[in-house]
Order: structure tokens, then sequence, then C-alpha cells
């Protein structure tokens, strides 16, 4: 991927004339930030992200490689982001006295702006104490912005996790109409400077849900209406949930104060979203409290496992690797997480291995976010089933990139192959052999066997990417076309075990493992393994209502009343039918007809 990240970083700003002093700020100094754009330092991924951000763009665009150290880190942060979706403020509180919360190894800055936030939280949701609740939130946002008062200067720039802050300060804060002000300062901001949908779907609806409120205590209906169906449109297309139940709750005031019509199906997917959330997790929601969820899910690979793996699929012992490099003694350090390498070091190792340049991974390689953002919209087009614009996008998309690098060969040819199966030019029967050979862009040594237990466990030892992955689900795909439901049932799984032999958790590739938890609920439907369906089903749907993206999840709630129902529990079936039908709906997923269908069927054989 060469310097890819800081050659977008540098070009984006030049094309946008955004000042270096304007994007750092805060964060740190300029002469730091030319040294990061020149390579001359690693940059961390907390930095990155809130960097990305402040372009408006989305750091889900890189899957970083972190340091054993840096990964706990983040770990910490996914506990603490369950203890919230669970509402747990008590467990919230004892997280903070852990000592990754006080941690500063990775971004002094960032990291002491998150604690301070989660303190914030805890001692309003458990101790009542606003007042101390406050101080914190002002004290984390002076540490990136710190001459905020009331209104951004010209030239700032907000990240989400300074969003988060302003976010929960307005809330708390007693001058409702200060409130108002910073909310509609936040709206327009937002809306023009978060260019890229795909991290404008983030934090965009949740700024809005805190907005529509007063525009409704305002009269100002029509307004309100406009905004929450623009909010709902962006959750719709990317399945970003964040927000949508208080923008529903706003949404059906107006409309009930104009009389607008569709009034009663706007409060039956409220009510399927609050069942779902009490089905799913346990929990009803409270007023306010989407405001404390700070879901930070992102695909993410340890770095001493992808130097581990490609030494051992190339090879190398470790005296061979090392040579000219270091001591034996200090990559066997490194490949154990024990220490992590110098910059210098890494860089060897990788162009010995053929591994990114900088400590991160990307589907395609390029140099402009716009390309990156042309790939996204693809492929929203393509879970969208809109193929004539998903071809439209995939001309444009060839035409930006590089076709003699392999990876991007490889990424137009499988985009190319899924629309013309989509559109049935090709029949997935018929597949196989044309998915191993798109693969063999990048693993040599791909089987073409249909007969996945001969595959050696050599293939295993591989590092995955995402986009192989993805084409090693369309491999099942063929197979369960030609009806081996047995081998794709192998394949899926033998895919899953390779996520769980890493030390990262799954809901760090939650992408991927998704898309293989359905085909697993599908493969188990058709060999009649309900206990199976039903067991995948609820991994789905407790991994979609953990990560952000819910697109998934009325799909998974829909075969988990399948099981439910061939298992004869018919009554909870009905309820889960019925779930995955209103959530279908306001998602607009793929699933509508058939959940509608089913539970109509089910409806009327239990009347019978």
């Amino acid at each position: 991927m060469g310097n890819t990240f800081c050659e977008m970083i540098l070009r984006t700003i030049q094309e946008r004339n955004i000042k270096q002093r304007d994007l750092c700020y805060g964060l740190c100094s300029e002469s730091t930030f030319t040294r990061y754009l020149r390579g001359d330092r690693h940059m961390d991924r907390l930095l990155m992200t809130a960097l990305m951000q402040r372009l408006g763009e989305s750091p889900d665009k890189f899957s970083p490689m972190l340091t054993e150290e840096e990964y706990l880190y983040f770990e910490w942060r996914q506990q603490v982001a369950v203890a919230q979706l669970h509402k747990d403020w008590q467990e919230l509180d004892l997280l903070l006295r852990q000592p990754a919360a006080r941690d500063t190894s990775c971004n002094e800055v960032l990291q002491r702006q998150y604690y301070l936030l989660v303190f914030g939280i805890v001692q309003e949701k458990c101790y009542g104490n606003r007042e101390e609740s406050l101080r914190a939130l002002e004290q984390a946002l002076a540490l990136t912005v710190p001459d905020y008062n009331m209104s951004l200067r010209e030239g700032a720039r907000l990240g989400v996790q300074e969003i988060n802050t302003l976010l929960l300060w307005q809330y708390l804060q007693p001058d409702r109409e200060k409130s108002y002000e910073i909310l509609k300062g936040l709206v327009n901001y937002v809306d023009t400077c978060y260019t890229g949908a795909q991290e404008k779907c983030r934090v965009y609806p949740k700024v809005v849900a805190q907005y529509l409120p007063f525009l409704n205590q305002k009269k100002l209906y029509y307004e309100c209406m406009t905004l929450a169906q623009k909010a709902i449109s962006l959750i719709v297309d990317t399945g970003y949930s964040a927000g949508v139940e208080e923008i529903l709750q706003a949404y059906i005031e107006a409309m009930g104060a104009v009389q607008a019509p569709g009034l009663e199906e706007i409060r039956t997917q409220l009510w399927a979203w609050r069942e779902i959330r009490r089905e799913c997790i346990g929990i009803q929601e409270e007023a306010g409290d989407e405001l404390y969820l700070l879901n930070m899910w992102q695909e993410v690979e340890l770095l001493h496992e992808v130097i581990s793996r490609s030494r051992r699929e190339q090879g190398y012992t470790q005296k061979r690797l090392s040579e000219d490099i270091c001591e034996p003694e200090t990559l066997s350090r490194i490949e154990s997480g024990k220490r992590a390498p110098y910059k210098k070091t890494y860089q060897a190792l990788a162009k010995k291995l053929s591994l990114p340049h900088e400590y991160y991974f990307s589907t395609i390689e390029t140099d402009n976010f716009r390309t990156l953002e042309l790939r996204w919209e693809f492929e929203v087009q393509m879970v969208g089933k809109q193929w004539q614009r998903a071809e439209e996008l995939l001309e444009r998309l060839e035409e930006s990139l590089d076709l003699s690098i392999p990876c991007n060969r490889q990424y137009v040819e499988q985009a190319r192959y899924l629309i013309q199966k989509g559109t049935g030019h090709i029949k997935a029967a018929d597949s196989f052999g044309h998915i191993v050979r798109i693969l063999r862009y990048s693993i040599d040594h791909m089987p073409q066997s249909e007969d996945i237990n001969t595959w050696t466990e050599k293939l295993w030892e591989h590092l995955f990417t995402e986009r192989e992955m993805s084409l090693m689900l369309q491999l099942a795909d063929s197979l369960q076309a030609k009806k081996k439901y047995d081998q794709a049932a192998y394949l899926l799984e033998r895919m899953l075990k390779y996520y769980q032999s890493s030390q990262v958790k799954l809901e760090f590739h939650h992408r991927i493992v998704l898309l293989i938890y359905a085909r697993l609920t599908v493969q188990y439907s058709l060999l009649g393994a309900w206990d199976k369906e039903q067991e995948y089903s609820d991994a789905g749907i407790q991994m979609a209502m953990l990560c952000e993206n819910k697109k998934m999840l009325p799909f998974f709630l829909n075969n988990r009343a399948d099981a439910l129902e061939n298992l004869g529990k018919k009554e909870v079936a009905l309820k889960f039918y019925e779930l995955a039908y209103h959530s279908a709906k306001l998602l607009r997923a793929n699933t509508v007809s058939v959940a509608k269908s089913s539970y109509e069927k089910l409806k009327s054989n239990m009347r019978s």
C-alpha cells in the first residue's frame, strides 16, 4: 500500500484547501503532523481516526494493524461500549477503575479525552452528580478544542469523539436555548463538513435526534419532518441506527401536529424497534440514553499475528527472516506480542514479507479518498441489489484504479462477477472455478477441489484479507447452489475457525463474520438442523446489536423465527417474524416480503 494513507491525507487537505494547523489543532503540533505526513513517524489508530473524521471521512476505509498494547486498550473500549449498550452503569463504573482506563501509551490526548468522557457519563448515571459530569466534559472538550465558546471558530474541525463530548455537554447543561444554538450549529457543521456518507451516518442522525425536540417545541414541525426524513434516509442507506428511536419519536410528534399521512406506520416501526431492543438485549430504551452509546467496533488486525502468519506461510524461519534486520530473539519477541517493532524494523520485515509499508490494510490500493468513497457507494448499491447503478459505479471505479495492481484487479473482477450473478448472466452453481481463478490473484496455492475436506492446513496459514474472505463466501454460495450443503457449511465453519484462532475478538471482524453467520443459518436450515440455525441466528442478532450497522438484523430475526417455528415454538416464532418484517420495512432490507409472507402464513396456520 506504500505510504498511501499519508499521501491521501496530504492530497485531501490540498484539494480542499484545508490548513494543516486547523486539521491537527489540539491533536498534535504542526511540526509533528508534518513528520507523520512524510512517513518519519508511525501514526497511531486513535490519531488516524480523529484526523480522518475531521476531514469528514471514515477511518473504516482502512483496517489497522495494532500492537498488542494498542489492541488491549481497544478491547477495553469495547467492554465500555457493551456496558453502555446494556445500560449497565455500575459495570461502566468498574471498568473506569481498571488500569486500561488511565492508559495513555497509545495517544495521551485522545485517551485522556475518552476517559473524561466516560467519567462524565458515570458521574451522571451512577451518582447523579451533574455538576461533576459537566466539569469532566468541559475538560475533555478543552483538550482538543481549547478555544470553543458556544460556536466553532472559522476553519475548526471536529472528530466524532469531540462531537459526542459536545452532545453530552449540551444535553446536561441547564440552559436549553444554549443547547438549541449548539445543536443548530452542529447539524449544519456535520451536514457540510462530513462529506463521506460512510462516516456521516455515524454522527448526523445522533445530532439530529437531539435537535428535533427543540424544533417541535418551537412548532417548526415541517422543518422537523424534513430533517427526520433526511436522517432516516441515511440510516436506511447505511444501516447505522444511532438515534433512530428518538428520531422516530420526534417525527411522530411532528406528523401528529400537522396530521401528516403515514403516522401509524411510523408508530409501528417505533414499537418494533423497542421490542427488538427488549427481546434481543433485555432493556427498555430511555429517552436520551442513546447519547451515552460510544460504539466503536472497527476492523483491526494484530501486528504480531500478521508478521508471524506471513512468515510461516512463506516458509521463513525466524532466523532467516531476521537476517540483516534484527536478532532472531528480537523477532521472536515481536511475534509473541511482547514488544512492538521499531518503524524501520517493521518496514524491513514488511518488504521481505510483501506486507503494507504502513500499519494499515485497504481493500483496494489508491491515493484518493474519493475512490474509496466511490467503492463504498458501489458496495451500498450492491447490498441493495441496484445492479444498473452498481454497474455505472463500477465503470467509474475501474477508471480511477490502477488495474496492474493485483488487489485492484481482483476487486474489480469479483465486483463484475457479483453483478453478472445478480443479473442472472452467471449461475452460482457454475461459478466455483471462476471464483478460484479470481482468488489466485493473491493466493497462488488456492485449491480447485470442491471437496473442502481435502484442502490442506497450509491454506489456512494464509493471512486472509477481507476481500479474499468475501470471495470464499462466494465459494460457499456456489456449493449451496449445487446442493452441497454439507460442504458449504464445512467451509463456512472453517472460515469462522480461522477468525476464532486469533487473539482478536470476532466483533473486530464483524463485517465478514456477520456474513458467515448469515450463510450458516441458511445451510443449517437447508440441512434441517434447526438448533444450529437458531444458534447462528442468535449469534448474528447479538453481533448486529453490538455493532453499529443493523442492516442484517432483519435477516437474522427472520431466520431465528424460521428455526423456532420448525422447533415447534410457534408463538415465539410469530413474534420474531413480526419484528423481522417491521425492522425490514424501517431499514428497507431485502427480507421485507419474505418476513411478511412467513408471518402471515404462520398466523393463518395457528388460527386454523
